[in-house]
């Protein structure tokens, strides 16, 4: 029997010795082998048809997003601001529909993302742009981007409660950490007096924390599609969070560096999730190598004792892992 196709060196001498055994005739082991290759000829034809569609899909959506943003480009002095908002509007309108077109209803593509998922989700994410932009062109006086990050926001959100996927993650984090740097800057156009206690620096240091904090807690309870993804961001902004400013010498930065480093650490004992575990090392060493050449003037003899004393905790750690491992109470 000349066995060929799809089926490999192993699966075809299989084959070979069942038709030998007597267990399947000719008959049946070529019928066995035709449905096989036909299934996989018919697949691949589809397929291949799908990835052109999706990257038919995906360019026309950048296409459209970069033809609406060289029109009001080219054009800014010489169209009128309500016809550079227009154009910007009608953009962010026809990604939305065809997104929402595409979809055909939230529940489909959460059941079946695919390919129609993908570029939805693409597509979700240039709505965001595209209305943030439309917003900041129609107030070219407004003293801040508040109201068009906060749009940004409001439609990248919208597109990831309907379809959530790793693009709509990215887009509503980036987002809000445009609004965060947004608010921080209130104080100021509200005119708060030379007094006011919170300034740009503390504003955003607070704002990255809250997001770093929820992004971290919503992660840990599966409450993103990509729980791994959002922890690490979650992270990633709160020691952002800690050290904000970085130049700053204020000492409520490093009580926060180092209360971070030990929540981190904690939610490791906690959770044992090694990015918990990463970010608390990472927020150590930072939070260590900013506060010791400020506190001591021979930062020389103190760099000796932390690395003494980490010497001596990497090797008493290491030793209680051997022993623990051996006496069965850990693997």
């Amino acid at each position: 029997m000349n066995v060929t196709g799809v089926l490999s060196r192993e699966q075809r001498a299989a084959l070979h010795r069942l038709v030998e055994s007597g267990t399947l005739t000719e008959e049946q082991a070529h019928a066995a082998l035709e449905a096989v290759e036909g299934s996989a000829r018919h697949r691949s034809t589809p397929r291949s048809r799908g990835v052109l569609v999706e990257l038919a899909g995906y360019l026309g959506a950048v296409l459209v997003f970069t033809g609406g943003w060289i029109l009001v480009a080219e054009t800014f002095g010489a169209l009128a601001r309500q016809l550079r908002v227009g154009i910007l509007v009608a953009t962010t309108v026809l990604l939305c529909v065809v997104g929402i077109y595409l979809g055909g209803g939230s529940r489909q593509l959460r059941e079946h993302p695919g390919v129609r998922g993908r570029v939805t989700a693409v597509l979700f994410v240039l709505t965001a742009i595209t209305g943030a932009c439309a917003v900041g062109v129609a107030l070219p006086e407004s003293p801040t981007v508040l109201p068009a990050v906060l749009t940004g926001l409001v439609l990248a959100l919208g597109g990831y409660l309907v379809l959530p996927t790793v693009p709509g993650l990215l887009a509503v984090t980036v987002a809000a950490v445009y609004t965060v740097g947004a608010l921080s800057e209130l104080p100021h156009l509200l005119g708060a007096p030379p007094t006011f206690p919170l300034g740009s620096a503390e504003i955003t240091s607070a704002g990255l924390l809250v997001l770093g904090g929820t992004w971290s807690l919503l992660a840990l309870n599966g409450g993103f599609v990509v729980p791994r993804l959002a922890l690490v961001l979650g992270v990633g902004l709160s020691l952002v969070g800690a050290h904000w400013p970085f130049w700053s010498g204020r000492w409520w930065v490093d009580l926060v560096a180092f209360a971070v480093a030990a929540l981190l650490l904690l939610g490791f004992l906690l959770r044992r999730d090694v990015v918990l575990l990463t970010g608390g090392l990472v927020g150590v060493v930072l939070a260590v190598g900013r506060i010791v050449p400020r506190l001591f003037d021979n930062a020389i003899t103190v760099g000796l004792v932390v690395l003494m004393s980490g010497m001596v905790l990497l090797i008493s750690g290491a030793l209680g892992l051997r022993y623990a491992s051996a006496d069965g109470k850990i693997d």
